[in-house]
């Protein structure tokens, strides 16, 4: 787990328990996820979830990818990360798809947690690790492969009434050959599953080229950037100009405004000569 991402859903109808949130942490290479129930999302408790459950059980990934949401951006989350020599990311604002696996992660739960959550709304918690145990179970379009596989090796085991029955190895005559088929098993589907990564993310990458072909901005050029929060029944929607004040990468801008300073997605921006 080198490289991981956070988010925060909720808030969710609280239970017996107090827990109104869910911290939700993946994997990017295995796509694997962990849950866990919280009553608020202050930046306290996400510490601790992360370092006591999460980082105590699979060790300190080198990098860390979340929001800009406050929680995150705390004084606190910083030096935790600081202190165990983690690398932190963010998205840009108002632009969740760079936390992709999360956010994509997080409309399957939501859509898992309805189907029952009328009949267990006050005790969903006790029975989140069982649908989360759903989601490693079931191949993941961009690995080919289930969560369980790339990261533990193998299956678990659970009911073929509740999955699709997975192949079962044949027996092995004692714990060397056992070591030796899971090694070259495991080789085999990390090296699958980094082909189908690496395709999955050179389609990404073309559509999102196609996309920004025309986007790129230098820096002195002027810009609107879109405002979501303003009603666009009354007002335009795009506010500046700013002034492009750094090119942070072929899709993320500093921009300038009234000595005020943001950083945003090139998705929000658009060019001033474009009215």
């Amino acid at each position: 787990m080198d490289r991981i991402a956070i988010d925060i859903m909720g808030p969710l109808p609280i239970t017996k328990n107090k827990n109104r949130y869910l911290l939700v942490i993946g994997d990017y290479f295995t796509r694997w996820m962990e849950v866990y129930p919280i009553p608020h999302q202050n930046a306290d408790i996400i510490a601790e979830k992360l370092v006591q459950e999460f980082i105590a059980r699979f060790g300190a990934p080198l990098e860390i990818h979340t929001d800009q949401g406050r929680n995150f951006e705390s004084q606190l989350f910083a030096e935790v990360c600081k202190l165990l020599e983690i690398s932190k990311t963010r998205t840009t604002a108002y632009h969740p798809s760079s936390n992709g696996i999360i956010e994509r992660f997080n409309r399957t739960l939501a859509g898992m947690i309805k189907s029952f959550i009328n009949s267990n709304a006050n005790n969903w918690d006790l029975y989140i690790n069982l649908l989360i145990s759903l989601y490693r179970s079931s191949p993941h379009p961009a690995t080919g492969h289930t969560p369980n596989f790339m990261m533990l090796g193998r299956e678990i085991n659970i009911s073929s009434s509740i999955l699709f029955p997975f192949p079962k190895e044949k027996d092995y005559d004692n714990e060397d050959q056992y070591i030796t088929r899971l090694r070259a098993k495991m080789m085999e589907v990390y090296s699958i599953a980094r082909n189908h990564l690496k395709s999955y993310a050179e389609r990404q990458k073309r559509d999102h080229d196609t996309r920004i072909f025309h986007s790129q901005y230098k820096v002195g050029s002027l810009v609107y950037k879109f405002d979501k929060n303003i009603n666009k029944k009354f007002k335009s929607p795009w506010v500046g100009p700013y002034k492009v004040t750094k090119v942070l990468s072929p899709v993320v801008y500093e921009i300038s405004y009234k000595n005020k300073i943001e950083i945003v997605h090139f998705d929000r921006l658009k060019s001033c000569t474009s009215d």
